[in-house]
């Protein structure tokens, strides 16, 4: 089943632009468990042309973040 848990970045030089990771965890891909980190930047730190398909615009905790994949980890 897949899951989901956001926390506070674990970098505090990083932690001004790029204030939550969120953890994304499921057993989808023929039972094996994956697990994926991405960061969210705050909206206001971000270019005003990021491409939506790619970085989609997410509200959590009263702020406008932007979910960046390709930083996955």
């Amino acid at each position: 089943m897949a899951q989901f848990d956001v926390y506070a970045n674990p970098s505090k030089t990083q932690r001004g632009e790029i204030p939550w990771m969120v953890d994304i965890q499921s057993d989808i891909l023929d039972k094996l468990p994956t697990r994926l980190v991405m960061p969210l930047a705050l909206r206001a730190h971000m270019p005003a042309a990021m491409p939506r398909s790619l970085s989609p615009i997410i509200g959590w905790n009263g702020s406008t973040l932007v979910a960046l994949p390709q930083f996955a980890s």
